[in-house]
């Protein structure tokens, strides 16, 4: 946007590019009956006057001045936009990372089940089996002389050895 400057020897004129040229400044035409070029100029500078900074300040100046703080601005919104990326990039990244340990967790967590299960089963194993070779030793002692007794158990050794790896895996 140009700066309006009143073109001496002519009372309808304004310095302006893109106007009729004039001794080498450019000048716009005023339609006869339109506003007088100090009339214009009078509303230029109420405007100038009524914008936000210098007094003195010219429009350009202030259109340049208020255009530097958007350029700022749009670094500055670009810069964060950047960081925003970088952080939710990093936020997914741990997210994943977050379900796959969780996912771990859970198959170990399963795995602990199934191994507590089986211990508890051994364990009931080897106490019905302590009960049942109790009392046939007792009927033994008891009744010495009545006959033949077979007692098929398993060894309590094997039975204590799978207790002691399920122990030893938990």
């Amino acid at each position: 946007m140009g700066e309006f400057l009143p073109h001496h020897g002519s009372s309808g004129h304004f310095a302006h590019p893109g106007g009729s040229s004039t001794g080498g400044r450019t000048t716009p035409d005023f339609p006869p009956g339109g506003p007088s070029a100090r009339a214009v100029l009078d509303q230029f500078r109420a405007l100038d006057r009524s914008l936000p900074g210098l007094p003195s300040q010219p429009i350009l100046q202030h259109f340049q001045a208020m255009a530097e703080e958007l350029r700022v601005a749009k670094k500055d919104c670009d810069a964060a936009v950047g960081m925003l990326s970088t952080a939710s990039r990093k936020s997914s990244e741990l997210t994943t990372a977050l379900m796959q340990q969780q996912g771990l967790v859970d198959e170990t967590n399963a795995l602990a089940t199934r191994q507590r299960r089986r211990l508890e089963e051994l364990q009931e194993e080897v106490h019905c089996t302590r009960d049942h070779a109790a009392f046939v030793e007792q009927m033994v002692k008891e009744y010495p002389d009545e006959g033949f007794y077979e007692v098929i158990l398993p060894p309590l050794s094997e039975l204590e050895g799978d207790l002691k790896k399920i122990n030893e895996d938990l």
